[in-house]
């Protein structure tokens, strides 16, 4: 009987143990992942301060490529990314110094700002064809963080000329990278919110979001050949009706095959079978010397408010 009241202890003793390492591992990775994300804080800030303006940047001469050297390429994970502040301005003032973001990546060639969220970042495309995973892993700056960067396969048009252009980023728990793109799936927000930016080196590019749903994780472009118009419109269509539990549609701003699409992907928590996707048109394309037509083509999306 003592026996298997010492056999009883040293299995609670043990039990306690156990728990006590695995409580101090717990402590160990929260301090962790807090100072990672403070890290990552810093640099998209240090990031903002360097390229995005609310004026008209003088124009500065691109590095001599003897000058250029890549940024180092780790491969370490780093931590989640970084809460993002809110941009500097809700109109098309928004002003990205190319040059600086080259300077820092020659694969940052684009802007996607977002008004009221956190989605305010570079886009990159990597070069090498047979990795196009690379920046689900790699930040703007070539650093490995578990973030990555908002990135468009190795191929699509660089202007946004194609039929259809998908940019993709990760769902953060903490609303950063294309985490706030679930905010479309509220009626209010998504009625609230019909526009969203593109910058690109010599063009202010303004989408009209007209559908955000939730859709299986099939390889899009691979799926749908969305250089044939028929192909387009029968995936338009197919949006149009799907049966889902998140689905809003802006009928009177609805897509055709004619339109120039972009859609912005992420993954959905605890389904790992489905994807949040937030589909906008193209509806203005002018340069840096057109924004009073930009501003114009926005008092018309939101009724002059």
């Amino acid at each position: 009987m003592y026996e298997d009241d010492n056999k009883g202890r040293k299995k609670w003793i043990i039990i306690l143990i156990l728990a006590v390492i695995g409580f101090g591992v717990s402590i160990g990775f929260v301090g962790w992942y807090l100072m990672q994300r403070r890290a990552e804080n810093e640099a998209m800030e240090k990031l903002r301060e360097q390229v995005v303006t609310e004026t008209t940047p003088t124009p500065t001469a691109a590095p001599e490529a003897d000058n250029f050297t890549e940024p180092e390429f780790t491969g370490e994970r780093e931590g989640e990314a970084a809460e993002v502040p809110e941009g500097t301005a809700d109109s098309v003032n928004h002003w990205i110094d190319f040059a600086t973001l080259k300077s820092i990546n020659s694969e940052l060639y684009a802007w996607i700002y977002v008004p009221d969220t956190n989605i305010d970042y570079p886009v990159a495309q990597h070069m090498d064809p047979n990795d196009q995973k690379y920046y689900l892993n790699y930040d703007f700056y070539g650093g490995g963080r578990y973030a990555g960067c908002i990135f468009s396969e190795y191929g699509t048009a660089l202007d946004f000329s194609d039929p259809m252009t998908i940019l993709y980023g990760h769902n953060m728990l903490d609303g950063s990278m294309f985490g706030d793109l679930h905010a479309f799936g509220d009626p209010e927000f998504f009625s609230t919110h019909p526009y969203f930016f593109i910058y690109t080196e010599d063009r202010i590019l303004i989408y009209e979001v007209f559908a955000a749903y939730h859709y299986d994780n099939r390889h899009l472009p691979t799926s749908f050949n969305f250089f044939d118009p028929n192909v387009l419109a029968q995936y338009l269509s197919e949006i149009r009706n799907l049966h889902t539990t998140v689905k809003n549609i802006r009928e009177e701003a609805y897509a055709t095959a004619d339109d120039k699409i972009l859609t912005l992907s992420t993954c959905i928590s605890g389904e790992r079978e489905k994807r949040m996707l937030v589909a906008a048109k193209q509806v203005f394309a002018g340069g840096y010397d057109e924004v009073e037509a930009a501003e114009q083509v926005i008092a018309s999306l939101t009724g002059g408010q």
